[in-house]
């Protein structure tokens, strides 16, 4: 029932909405206990790891709170990312509480950053961050692919995270698409 309920059911809800829905459904609070636990895990990776656990932390704190009613709910929610257009070089960047999910790079080199200090959780600044440093959802790794017969070595790429696509028909040359996913 409540299931139901939560699941999106707008004109534009495709099959993909409601997958996602779903699966954020089934996250229980043993689940976020054991995230919540299971961060301790990085205090042995060395000093920059240490620092990246005072990030998530306080937001998988209230993550928690959440299942009894107990957080700010409101003023947390709101806090997620807030986007600042650039202007005169002096950048475009996010700040809120998503950053503490971005703190390495796409080399997995530790972010330097200082602390946007308008936004603190538990006492922890969070940092705003660059646009252009925003890490992908993704990661990768060479593999040479071997041809049986003629040993012939190709290289590629295996991709692992969070990828999009798109279907196109066998006409689609690449076109641009707008925001809606139409050709333009």
């Amino acid at each position: 029932m409540l299931r139901e309920w939560a699941a999106p059911t707008f004109s534009t809800t495709t099959i993909h909405d409601k997958t996602v829905a779903a699966v954020l459904l089934m996250a229980t609070l043993k689940d976020w206990e054991n995230i919540l636990q299971r961060l301790e895990k990085l205090k042995e990776y060395g000093i920059e790891t240490i620092a990246w656990y005072h990030l998530p932390r306080p937001i998988i704190s209230r993550f928690l709170a959440a299942f009894d009613g107990t957080n700010e709910a409101e003023n947390f929610w709101q806090c997620i990312a807030h986007y600042t257009p650039g202007g005169s070089g002096g950048g475009e960047f996010y700040s809120g509480w998503v950053s503490a999910f971005s703190v390495f790079n796409k080399k997995g080199n530790h972010h330097s950053f200082n602390p946007n200090n308008n936004f603190v959780l538990d006492g922890t600044p969070y940092h705003r961050m660059y646009t252009a440093d925003v890490a992908p959802g993704y990661g990768e790794v060479d593999v040479p692919l071997i041809q049986a017969e003629t040993r012939d070595t190709f290289p590629s790429v295996m991709i692992a995270g969070m990828v999009g696509t798109r279907v196109g028909d066998s006409n689609d040359k690449g076109e641009k698409m707008s925001e809606g996913g139409k050709l333009i």
